[in-house]
């Protein structure tokens, strides 16, 4: 699936445009949490996107993944809602392994700024308790690409020239009214799973050499986080 970048472009502002048109109606939230993190390469695996080094080595577990900033919810009704947001994610991709008594370890941080716009429906409406599920899409421009190598101890940091500065996906997940105060404290998970190449081939890739092919770089991300009422 491609989309032109000036309409991905449209799209935020169209996004960015709803969402502070909704705060002076919504239950603003500030959300912070932690998950794990990964990138899906397809057909002929990632030596295209991240170079034939990392051949070497093994890919055992996902990347930390870190989510802040704020959400807000609109009631449409009583069982649905409206849920936006503006959102600071880390996400990436660990790659490592061990060499006799060495340690090698490969890393991608990618640093994107998101804005999901999710429909919730409320599977429990309870006046002291609160929950219910959620889908939707999301939109994202990237704010910084770095690869992190570790060799013998030594780390070398590099830019990320391939990384698409945009990206588009879906949302799902589930929400939890947790605290005290119904509506004060909510514990949520979702998942993102991007629908957009999130990588470009490196300089220098020879494309012939794979033949035709269909290209598939996938982000996808699992976070558990906290909800809580400003």
């Amino acid at each position: 699936m491609q989309f032109k970048t000036e309409n991905i472009k449209y799209f935020i502002v169209f996004l960015l445009i709803m969402f502070t048109n909704l705060i002076a109606n919504a239950q603003i939230k500030t959300r912070i949490g932690f998950g794990i993190s990964d990138i899906i390469f397809k057909k002929y695996g990632q030596s295209p996107y991240l170079s034939y080094e990392i051949n070497t080595l093994v890919h055992r577990l996902p990347a930390i993944s870190f989510q802040a900033g704020v959400s807000k919810q609109v009631a449409l009704s009583q069982r649905f809602d409206l849920n936006s947001g503006l959102l600071f994610s880390k996400q990436g991709l660990n790659y490592d392994s061990d060499f006799l008594y060495d340690k090698i370890a490969y890393r991608l941080n990618l640093f994107y700024l998101k804005v999901p716009v999710l429909f919730q429906y409320k599977t429990n409406i309870r006046k002291d308790r609160q929950s219910g599920i959620y889908v939707g899409p999301y939109i994202a421009g990237l704010l910084k690409a770095s690869r992190v190598k570790e060799v013998q101890g030594e780390l070398e940091k590099e830019k990320m020239e391939n990384v698409n500065n945009f990206d588009f996906g879906g949302v799902v997940g589930y929400s939890w009214d947790v605290g005290k105060s119904p509506g004060q404290l909510y514990l949520d998970a979702r998942c993102t799973y991007s629908l957009v190449n999130s990588m470009k081939e490196m300089d220098g890739n020879i494309p012939w050499y794979y033949g035709p092919e269909k290209k598939y770089v996938r982000n996808v991300n699992i976070v558990l986080a906290f909800e809580f009422q400003l």
